[in-house]
């Protein structure tokens, strides 16, 4: 792109990721991105663009250095996973042109921590000359987790803890986001396939569970609520579980926590504000498991 304005930007993702393992955003290493004309819809340059650079976060950082032309308004828009978009097993299409991000969820599995991605955009910015840019990255999705604090007596009922495999199912999850108003549409029920146990803790309120379940679903910036299913199984034993209105929302984590294992029919649901976004003010309310348990959300 012709120009004289040579425009360093400095991406980054949240610092509070470096305080967590599942979710700590290491495996969203490719940056993708593209500049328009200000309040225009068609790019101008993409990082599929011949020449374009090539970007990849290493300890969280990314750095773009583009020339634009002075005295130019214009908006870039940027996204970043684990995948890059010349790979065919990308599960997220990014569609410049239309400014959108579709997730397709057909081959989703369970505990995929490879599926964790982050966009950003920069509006209106005029080129004055040689400048920087920060932006900083947030996650499109609501994190949903199960863990469990009854480990040690399931495994002395006979349950095979090496052979733990985990499965989930949501609903009204939205298919598309809007990079630069970040909006989502669409929406779809989502089945993630069993697949192996996450090998981390799960840390809620300073208390430490034994993971069982981590998946990313698309969320719009307002709390809402999904109907989740899950599973569990060592081959031999099996077990099934849903919940009903569990609060929702992007950039936070929702915990539900409890004696999963071994049938007990109490269960919290914690919804975490954990990756950098403000803290809510979240009323106690009360949810009923289809199980015939209680589920608490706790502020």
């Amino acid at each position: 792109m012709n120009g004289d304005g040579v425009v360093t930007f400095s991406a980054r993702l949240p610092e509070q990721l470096q305080t967590r393992s599942m979710g700590d955003g290491q495996t969203a290493r490719k940056l993708t991105y593209a500049v328009y004309a200000a309040g225009e819809q068609t790019p101008l340059l993409t990082s599929e663009s011949e020449g374009a650079p090539a970007v990849e976060f290493t300890d969280l950082k990314a750095q773009l250095t583009l020339r634009l032309t002075t005295g130019k308004s214009y908006d870039v828009l940027f996204w970043a996973d684990a995948y890059g978009q010349k790979d065919e097993s990308n599960p997220y299409k990014v569609d410049y042109q239309a400014q959108t991000v579709t997730v397709d969820y057909a081959a989703a599995e369970s505990n995929d921590e490879s599926r964790d991605a982050f966009f950003g955009s920069v509006t209106g910015m005029k080129v004055t000359g040689a400048m920087s840019q920060d932006v900083t990255l947030v996650r499109p999705f609501a994190q949903v987790n199960v863990g469990t604090d009854d480990l040690e007596e399931a495994v002395a009922g006979g349950l095979q803890s090496a052979a733990l495999a985990t499965s989930m199912s949501a609903t009204n999850v939205p298919t598309t986001l809007n990079l630069l108003n970040g909006t989502t549409t669409g929406s779809t029920s989502v089945d993630f396939a069993s697949h192996a146990v996450p090998t981390e803790s799960l840390v809620v309120s300073g208390r430490t569970y034994t993971y069982l379940a981590m998946n990313y679903l698309l969320m719009g910036a307002d709390k809402t609520t999904t109907n989740i299913a899950f599973a569990f199984t060592d081959g031999a034993t099996t077990g099934n579980l849903t919940f009903s209105n569990v609060p929702v929302q992007r950039n936070y984590r929702t915990n539900i926590i409890g004696s999963v294992l071994t049938g007990d029919v109490d269960f919290d649901i914690d919804i975490d504000p954990g990756f950098g976004e403000p803290d809510h003010n979240l009323s106690q309310l009360l949810f009923a498991a289809e199980n015939g348990g209680t589920v608490e959300l706790e502020e």
